[in-house]
């Protein structure tokens, strides 16, 4: 995963985080909006730090012959670009 998609997938949370407190609206106001936000933010955050920690594995772990850093590298970075659609 490219540092560019990780930071896009912030910048759009980042976004729609100060456009919703700009409008005024509060939690109270529009839960399921607050809701959609919490749940987001915590799955975003979830998946993004499984791609940060495989990526760190895989720099850091180099054994010759061993793919397995590899495929959980590119799998956790799948899961986190799927969900921020930046596939």
């Amino acid at each position: 995963m490219k540092a560019q998609d990780l930071a896009r997938g912030g910048l759009i949370t980042l976004s729609l985080s100060l456009f919703l407190s700009c409008a005024g609206l509060s939690d109270r106001e529009n839960p399921e909006v607050q809701a959609f936000l919490d749940d987001y933010t915590t799955e975003y955050l979830e998946l993004q730090y499984a791609s940060a920690k495989a990526e760190w594995a895989s720099n850091t772990r180099i054994v010759e012959g061993d793919a397995a850093n590899a495929e959980r590298t590119k799998a956790a970075n799948e899961a986190f670009a799927g969900f921020t659609g930046s596939v």
